[in-house]
């Protein structure tokens, strides 16, 4: 799924600042300013419109001239899933050669809830497995607050319930483990909206006007999806232009 982000940078990439951490952004009676960091040092960006696109817990933590009513809904309006997954790099594809899985999933009610064989490379040397994929909170709060090591230990005594020989394939050096929770510009996996949150906060939020619109899955019906991500920035755009060509009127 990173091939759309690597299309964007294809495209427009010499438009692109990396490296650089929004520290605060502002609206003015011109448009926005954005200030950010940089390797040298402090830097200011103005423009008339901003599509501010951070997932919410990361907007939280920036220096904003927003309404109360906004920085409530941005502080407060929804959950965040604390999603987990723990992969590895197997020594054999051990599922192909002795269980004759090809792709698709395991379910358990283990921890680790799931199990995802690739459905790409099939009788190769060796493979990629995930062999953790969980986005209960219930499950994914404890897992988060668990040092890497202590996951990936985890995941491989609840994987060898389901393949007893996991352990021959299966080492701790060649795993990886990311809890979207400590993802300092994710903070969480993706938004959970109630009902209730979805006539208050979400309706705030996606009425946001002036020069800075927000944009992102959150703002969406298809949370924790790509395109919920995008038909959030269609909308954005189409805010922006509506305005613009108000004003040109």
């Amino acid at each position: 799924m990173d091939r759309i982000a690597k299309a964007f940078e294809n495209k427009v990439g010499d438009r692109i600042q990396y490296n650089a951490v929004v520290k605060q952004m502002r609206q003015t009676g011109n448009g926005v300013s954005i200030v950010y960091q940089d390797q040298d040092g402090q830097q200011e960006l103005t423009a008339d419109y901003a599509i501010c696109t951070f997932p919410l817990p990361v907007l939280n933590k920036i220096d904003t001239n927003l309404s109360p009513q906004i920085k409530q809904a941005i502080a407060k309006g929804t959950n965040y899933t604390n999603a987990v997954k723990v992969g590895f790099q197997a020594n054999q594809r051990f599922w192909e050669q002795q269980d004759h899985i090809y792709g698709g999933i395991s379910w358990t009610d283990q921890d680790i809830t799931q199990i995802w064989y690739p459905s790409s490379g099939f009788h190769q040397e060796t493979g990629v497995i995930v062999g953790a994929y969980i986005w209960d909170n219930p499950i994914g709060n404890p897992w988060g607050k668990m040092m890497p090591a202590q996951r990936i230990a985890k995941e491989i005594a609840n994987g060898s319930k389901i393949h007893p020989n996991y352990r021959e394939f299966i080492e701790p050096a060649m795993g990886v483990t990311i809890a979207w929770e400590k993802m300092p510009y994710s903070l969480g996996g993706w938004a959970e909206w109630s009902e209730e949150d979805r006539d208050r906060a979400y309706r705030t939020l996606n009425e946001v006007s002036g020069s800075i619109y927000l944009a992102g899955e959150h703002l969406s019906y298809l949370t924790g999806w790509q395109e919920g991500a995008v038909f959030s920035a269609y909308q954005a755009i189409a805010k922006i232009t509506e305005k613009v060509k108000a004003t040109q009127a």
